[in-house]
C-alpha cells in the first residue's frame, strides 16, 4: 500500500489550478454595454423632456408641487448619468448602474402593486405600460451586468 499512485484522474484534480490558467479569454462585451448605455442615454432624455415639461407648466401655472417635477428629473439624471459612464465604461459606472436598476426594480414593481386601481383611466393604463417597460429595462440590467463577462470588460478598462 505504501508503494500505491494515484491514478491519473487524482493526479488531474490536484492540478485545478491549471486547468484555470488554461482558461480562455473572457470576451470584451463593449458593445453590449455601449448599446445599454444609449439605451439609458435616450431614455433619460425623453425623461429629461418630460421634466422639463413639469417645470414650464408649473412656471406658467404659477407654481405647484415640486414633487411632481421631480418624478421626471431624478429618473433623467440618474439615467443620463450612468448611461454616459456605462458609454466611457467608468469603473464606477458598473456599480451605479446596477445599484440603480436594483433600485428602479422594486420601486416600480410596488409602484405598480400597489398604485391606485380604483378604475383604470388613460393616464393609468399609460403609466403601467412605462411602469411595465422601467421593470423590463431593469431586469435586463441586471441580468446583463451579472454576467461575468461584463464585469470583466469594466475591470479590464480600469485597469488599462
Amino acid at each position: 500500500m505504501t508503494g500505491d499512485r494515484p491514478s491519473d484522474p487524482v493526479d488531474r484534480a490536484y492540478r485545478v489550478g491549471d486547468a484555470v490558467l488554461d482558461a480562455p479569454p473572457v470576451a470584451d462585451q463593449g458593445r453590449l454595454i455601449r448599446a445599454l448605455a444609449i439605451v439609458q442615454i435616450v431614455l433619460g432624455a425623453l425623461s429629461g423632456c418630460g421634466f422639463l415639461m413639469m417645470v414650464s407648466i408649473m412656471v406658467s401655472a404659477g407654481g405647484g408641487p415640486a414633487k411632481i417635477a421631480l418624478i421626471y428629473g431624478i429618473p433623467s439624471a440618474n439615467l443620463l448619468v450612468t448611461g454616459i459612464g456605462s458609454v466611457r465604461i467608468a469603473a464606477w459606472a458598473w456599480w451605479a448602474t446596477l445599484i440603480s436598476a436594483f433600485i428602479w426594480l422594486a420601486l416600480s414593481a410596488v409602484i405598480l402593486a400597489f398604485g391606485g386601481s380604483r378604475g383604470m383611466t388613460y393616464e393609468m393604463w399609460l403609466a403601467s405600460a412605462v411602469l411595465i417597460v422601467g421593470i423590463a429595462l431593469a431586469i435586463l440590467v441586471i441580468v446583463v451586468y451579472t454576467r461575468p463577462s461584463v464585469r470583466a470588460t469594466f475591470a479590464r478598462r480600469q485597469a488599462s
